[in-house]
């Protein structure tokens, strides 16, 4: 029973307590219509449902605000339905682009009803579970809620950004081909030096020019050795690095630039594994090919800020995930002005570059000259202190302005000899 029901009841008590106080039979028989009324309502509702919901999502992977679809269907296994009210829980970040998502309909029995609407979502990962049901008379006077497990998932990763591919030369390489030069002779196309022939070469490589010089010696041209590198990603997803301006979240942009680059970086055949120090400290063991980049972007999609204090972070952070020959890429907005994390993995050897997204442009442009203006100014000041201080202990700074598309930045950016 609902309200409306509550009401009748009400009426029809208040009616006989009229009629009883009064002794007058005409009030009684007016309850007679009301009584009939909520009679047929209860004749009429449904006692036992039997339904055969499905969901399906179209695409279950998807890029940020790509179009994408739902379809629900439902099929009556039991009695009649006089009255089904069908309403979809939006997730937030889901914006709806065609369709609706209430619809109140009757379902005779062994009918089948289909729904289906538009939507684009922003990036994460939604997880649909059931179907809410509401299910009553004509009258709406007797209802019964139903919710129906009903399963459909949809990630939804960082919109695509192609990087032209990355200048950086890596202090060490596995010993597997691949596209970076690794200071050691081999196959490869570049050239690398001279030496004398010896048997096996090819012949293919004897410098001519050079031997021809010397008619009891042969020369032969060696090429510099191309292998694979192998990178971590590391990314800083505090709360604490979110500033007061709930319009940038830098998180977001974090999650764009691990995105792009694992993007490029995988495509030239590097190995990469990704560390998230969010919500939830998440690890992508290291791998190559398409597999690891469907792996690292269904990660990303999930990635949330978390409580994270600094002094935890220094201590706790597993380092020992990555191997002592890794090249650490990490992206982080240092809005604590602390660069403690970065000392830490310079003082265990690695090599690093760091990547910061810097929201100060943006903020600048909007504020007036005022004391707040004066306050970013200041921001701005420490800011370079610091970044001069990580540059003084042999990092790469890449100082993302995020008014700036991040394809122009790889654009303009020189090698990077980690």
């Amino acid at each position: 029973m609902n309200q409306k029901t509550n009401l009748i009841l009400l009426i029809i008590i208040g009616l006989l307590l009229s009629a009883l106080i009064t002794k007058n039979g005409r009030i009684l028989l007016l309850t007679i219509p009301i009584i009939s009324y909520l009679g047929a309502g209860f004749l009429t509702s449904s006692t036992k449902v039997n339904l055969r919901i499905s969901r399906k999502v179209e695409n279950y992977r998807v890029e940020e605000n790509e179009h994408n679809s739902m379809l629900i269907s439902i099929t009556n296994l039991g009695l009649n339905i006089q009255s089904l009210d069908w309403q979809e829980r939006i997730f937030p970040g889901i914006q709806l682009i065609s369709g609706d998502i209430h619809q109140m309909i009757m379902l005779p029995e062994e009918q089948s009803i289909e729904f289906q609407y538009d939507f684009h979502a922003k990036r994460g990962r939604y997880d649909w579970r059931e179907v809410h049901l509401i299910i009553s008379d004509p009258f709406q006077l007797f209802t019964k809620e139903v919710k129906q497990p009903s399963n459909a998932v949809s990630i939804v990763f960082p919109k695509k950004v192609i990087l032209p591919k990355l200048k950086i030369k890596p202090r060490y390489t596995l010993q597997s081909p691949g596209l970076n030069l690794s200071n050691k002779p081999g196959s490869g196309i570049d050239f690398w030096g001279i030496r004398e022939f010896s048997t096996g070469d090819s012949l293919g490589h004897i410098h001519w020019r050079l031997s021809a010089k010397y008619p009891n010696q042969f020369f032969i041209k060696q090429f510099e050795q191309e292998n694979m590198a192998d990178f971590g990603i590391l990314i800083d997803a505090s709360k604490s690095n979110e500033p007061d301006d709930e319009k940038y979240a830098l998180v977001d942009y974090c999650v764009e630039a691990g995105a792009a680059i694992s993007r490029s970086l995988l495509r030239s055949g590097n190995r990469v594994s990704m560390f998230i120090l969010g919500k939830n400290r998440t690890r992508v063991y290291p791998g190559i090919g398409k597999h690891q980049l469907h792996r690292i972007l269904d990660t990303l999609a999930g990635c949330e800020p978390g409580d994270v204090s600094l002094p935890d972070l220094i201590k706790f952070l597993p380092l020992r995930f990555f191997s002592s020959r890794t090249t650490i890429i990490v992206i982080s907005p240092l809005i604590q002005n602390d660069h403690s994390l970065i000392s830490r993995l310079r003082a265990e050897g690695y090599q690093v570059l760091l990547i910061s997204p810097n929201p100060l442009p943006s903020f600048m442009v909007q504020n007036t000259p005022s004391e707040s203006n004066l306050h970013l100014r200041a921001m701005r000041i420490e800011r370079e202190i610091m970044l001069w201080k990580i540059r003084r202990m042999g990092v790469n700074v890449i100082d993302w302005p995020i008014d700036k598309p991040l394809v122009n930045l790889f654009q303009a950016m020189r090698v990077v000899r980690s």
